[in-house]
């Protein structure tokens, strides 16, 4: 079938580039997983570039054969559950018997989305629902294609708006969001990239795929969706009770972010004491009134906060509006009201992941906790010193003293243990509960090779979430934006003077010994390092089976955009973590999933977690 249509945006077209948008299929860099141009969905959809990605699906341009007229495709694409051969349609999921109903669940979920949608269909400012369909082993969301660029492409490029301005997007959106909740639903995600500005001047709700029916268990939800600054402290509980005053939280966040250039701290980091800074509307001339409407819109406690759309319409409209000021202190009644809340946001944050968790997927039994020696390292300039009795290794506590001299009792204390491969020896600090308040915590290390004075040390635990690469594209190791964060970010943030001096600098091996021996792909040069990655090949050599390499994230690494998933047990978060071995192709690299078992994925991709590794020299 012959098609001429431009598959970057679907124009007519004789040939490429195209003259319209300058897209060109030979020279576009696309993953190799997503669906190739010109494939037909459902007997009707052509299938032209890739628009976005989220961590549970992949957005295309698309064009209707049957009605003539450009759409958006969403196929439902878990990022590290599946993969695709180039050039391919199928998805090969590469999850275990037992978790297909997990992956089923994720499936209809994914569709739940569509007939929420459908709901609001009536609506000028949400996009509508087209189609849905199954096919290819996965699923599709057809919509109206819509044009224009969202608000955070506009606010990247003209910086934050006056009130002039931001009235006209914002006071139609908040009377759209007004119909979406009178309709019974919650969106849950308003922020800069989910409101899109069309060229002939309309505001447009987009992916109301967290969006949740308020006839559903009164509208508590079981799966968290937190986008950090926009989010209320009501979202980072997974019964949290979500209502109409989630999206006035996240509209005024978006707001004022809008108005100021600056996104509002977390609703973790203003219930820990950090302050919104509110002069800052004051110095960009935002009016008295709608300051107050924002400082009512956006309080922690969920009860005391504005709680419709209309009443925020409303002050903003209204000059009468009045909250504290800047600066100004609660009362002693809010005081208390507001500790209620934010002590069970707080215990909850502690408890649970936060992030989108839209299903779980079956995963082997958890190991017991190991019964290994915890050995505390006592930094000096040459070595690791273990100086404190054999105990059973715990999770880090949100409140850990730092490494001193041991206080046990002589007659029950470790004569300076030799460090042991699988030991917990604790090294350096860096940030871990979540908590800045009270400093950065002790990071526990696994011994995992101990050669005559020196030790190579895995951390326990999942540290951060970075990208391996900055942008998506061909990188290698050497290369890569994640390398370099390592050994100079990382290592100045996590030890002393005295605690560099007793890490060594390796000599990565990156050469054949070390290709990628499940996708044949080749490594790079050799690298010196002082902080580095384990290799595929790593895993085998140090991991007696898969379940030995399930890691779990600490609560920092969580809030930086580290994605889990939770094990059998109901209670285990495991993350996924990069490995410095290529992926499948040169744009990708290989990590370890959250169930232990081994795959690729793309370098850009910015929630999985980072595991450092070191060499450091140990006592005799």
């Amino acid at each position: 079938m012959k098609f001429d249509r431009c598959f970057g945006c679907m124009e007519e077209i004789h040939g490429y580039p195209c003259p319209v948008c300058g897209f060109d299929p030979a020279q576009a860099a696309a993953p190799n997983y997503v669906l190739p141009y010109g494939a037909i969905l459902n007997g009707r959809y052509i299938v032209g570039k890739m628009l976005g990605q989220g961590g549970f699906g992949i957005t295309y341009i698309g064009w209707d054969l049957a009605m003539e007229r450009k759409v958006a495709i969403k196929e439902y694409y878990p990022s590290g559950q599946v993969s695709r051969n180039p050039g391919s349609r199928d998805l090969t999921w590469y999850t275990n018997e037992q978790s297909r109903q997990a992956r089923q669940n994720g499936m209809q979920m994914f569709l739940k989305e569509a007939r929420k949608m459908s709901k609001v269909d009536n609506l000028t400012n949400v996009v509508r629902v087209r189609d849905i369909f199954q096919e290819n082993e996965t699923a599709y969301i057809v919509m109206d294609f819509v044009e224009g660029e969202t608000l955070k492409a506009r606010l990247d490029k003209t910086g934050p708006l006056t009130w002039k301005q931001a009235k006209d997007i914002f006071l139609p959106a908040i009377q759209a969001m007004e119909q979406v909740h009178q309709a019974g639903l919650v969106h849950r995600d308003i922020s800069p990239d989910n409101l899109m500005l069309t060229p002939d001047g309309r505001v447009m709700i987009l992916d109301l795929g967290a969006a949740k029916d308020l006839a559903i268990n009164k509208g508590a939800s079981s799966a968290m969706v937190v986008k950090g600054g926009f989010s209320p402290p009501e979202q980072y509980a997974q019964q949290g009770g979500s209502g109409s005053w989630t999206d006035v939280y996240a509209m005024a966040a978006t707001m004022y972010h809008s108005l100021t250039g600056v996104v509002p701290p977390t609703a973790v980091d203003r219930m820990q004491g950090e302050p919104v800074n509110w002069a800052l509307l004051e110095t960009g001339g935002v009016p008295n009134h709608v300051i107050a409407a924002l400082q009512n819109a956006m309080k922690l406690n969920a009860r005391e906060r504005t709680q419709t759309m209309a009443e925020l319409l409303s002050q903003c409209q209204s000059k009468s509006a009045h909250a504290s000021r800047p600066g100004a202190n609660h009362s002693g009644s809010q005081k208390k009201a507001n500790a209620v809340v934010i002590g069970l946001a707080v215990a909850l944050c502690a408890m649970t992941a936060v992030l989108v968790t839209l299903f779980v997927k079956a995963k082997p039994e958890p190991q017991p906790a190991p019964t290994k020696t915890v050995v505390q390292a006592e930094p000096t300039v040459s070595h690791v010193e273990p100086t404190i009795a054999y105990t059973k290794p715990t999770a880090p506590s949100s409140n850990p003293t730092k490494p001193t001299a041991s206080t046990v009792p002589e007659e029950t204390q470790a004569k300076k243990p030799a460090v042991n491969v699988n030991d917990i020896v604790s090294f350096g600090h860096y940030e871990q509960d979540g908590n800045r308040s009270n400093g950065a915590e002790a990071i526990e290390w696994l011994v995992l090779d101990v050669q005559e004075d020196r030790a190579l040390l895995l951390s326990r635990y999942a540290l951060d979430s970075q990208p391996y690469n900055s942008a998506y594209g061909k990188t290698t190791w050497e290369a890569c934006t994640l390398r370099s964060w390592l050994n100079s970010t990382f290592f100045d943030a996590a030890f002393t003077a005295e605690e560099k001096a007793s890490i060594l600098v390796t000599e990565v091996d990156n050469g054949a010994s070390q290709n990628n021996s499940e996708w044949h792909t080749k490594g790079c040069n050799n690298t010196e390092d002082m902080v580095f990655l384990l290799s595929y090949n790593d895993t085998d050599r140090y991991f007696d089976d898969r379940d030995a390499r399930i890691c779990t994230p600490t609560n920092y690494a969580v809030s930086m955009g580290a994605d889990t998933r939770t094990l059998d047990d109901g209670v285990t978060d495991a993350a996924w973590w990069w490995l410095r071995s290529p992926g499948e192709n040169e744009t990708q690299a290989s990590f370890v999933n959250f169930d232990g078992t081994r795959y690729t994925n793309a370098v850009g991709n910015g929630y999985l977690s980072v595991r450092p590794a070191i060499w450091v020299e140990i006592a005799d």
